[in-house]
Order: structure tokens, then C-alpha cells, then sequence
């Protein structure tokens, strides 16, 4: 099954913290919901990725976001 996978890339040489990995079918896509959210989870994990890259993330455990963190990339994601 293919999968989604984004993940910071490390300038020290350390291991790259995946901060998304998600299987899809080709059947998802027949729904605009599920493409919506997925596209917005993308948005997400490549946010959290610039973050690790420029060493602004806490740890790699902090990738899974909580709703106050979700509400903020979701207006990053939205054109005003």
C-alpha cells in the first residue's frame, strides 16, 4: 500500500525524525473530504518539519500536535 511520509532532514547527521507516515488508496481520493484533510495534514507535518530543521521544535515527541497547536497551523494554512 503506498504510503506519505515527511520528515525533517538533519544537518547533524542524526537520524530524521518522521513526523508523518500515513498509508493511502487510491479509493481515498474519491472522497474531497478525505483529500481536504489529507492536504492539511501535509501542511501540518511540513510546518513541524521547517520547525525541526531550524531547531525551534521541543523534542521529536512533540510531533504530535495538540489542539491548541492544530487551531494555530490551521490558520497558517487558511489565506486570510
Amino acid at each position: 500500500m503506498p504510503r506519505i511520509i515527511v520528515q525533517a532532514d538533519p544537518q547533524d547527521g542524526t537520524d530524521a525524525a518522521v513526523l508523518m507516515a500515513e498509508r493511502v488508496n487510491a479509493s481515498d481520493f474519491e472522497s474531497r473530504h478525505f483529500s481536504d484533510q489529507l492536504v492539511e495534514r501535509i501542511g501540518w507535518a511540513v510546518f513541524d518539519a521547517v520547525e525541526a530543521e531550524d531547531g525551534q521544535a521541543a523534542a521529536p515527541d512533540a510531533a504530535v500536535a495538540g489542539p491548541a497547536k492544530a487551531q494555530r497551523r490551521r490558520r497558517d494554512l487558511v489565506p486570510a
